[in-house]
């Protein structure tokens, strides 16, 4: 099978290399979860009540156990989410197909909805923009 990613214009392969990277950094981010989001999310716990998250862990062990179990269970999701954007981008930067562009919309939509979810978290605002102006330069809107 050969590649017709030579016929692509420039800002396209830069849209696509674009895309790969926000697929990369949400599957790094997502095995980075699964190390640390169980603490971030008991010391979450702990600024908003009056227990300490260590005092939490003793005192509630099967709070504690279904917090890092949801924890880590959100962090899979989000590497299997990120390998699937990864492949279909990187299918993308390959073959530059049309079918393959409109389905990495998921991925900016996926960003946009977790900016909502998380009441507008910086972080992923920023990186759905990134995503929308990979996706516009993949899609060829400015060549």
């Amino acid at each position: 099978m050969t590649s017709n990613s030579s016929k692509q214009p420039a800002l396209a392969k830069w849209g696509w290399i674009i895309l790969l990277a926000v697929s990369a950094l949400l599957v790094l981010h997502g095995v980075s979860w699964f190390f640390v989001g169980p603490d971030r999310a008991l010391t979450n716990i702990a600024e908003r009540t009056s227990l300490a998250s260590d005092g939490f862990q003793q005192g509630s062990p099967s709070a504690f156990d279904v917090i890092t179990l949801l924890s880590r269970n959100s962090s899979v999701y989000e590497v299997a989410f990120g390998l699937f954007a990864l492949s279909v981008a990187w299918r993308g930067y390959r073959h530059g197909s049309r079918w393959v562009w409109k389905l990495t919309w998921v991925l900016v939509f996926a960003f946009i909805a977790l900016a909502v979810v998380f009441v507008l978290a910086g972080g992923y605002i920023s990186v759905a923009v990134v995503a929308v102006i990979g996706q516009l330069l993949a899609g060829g809107m400015f060549s």
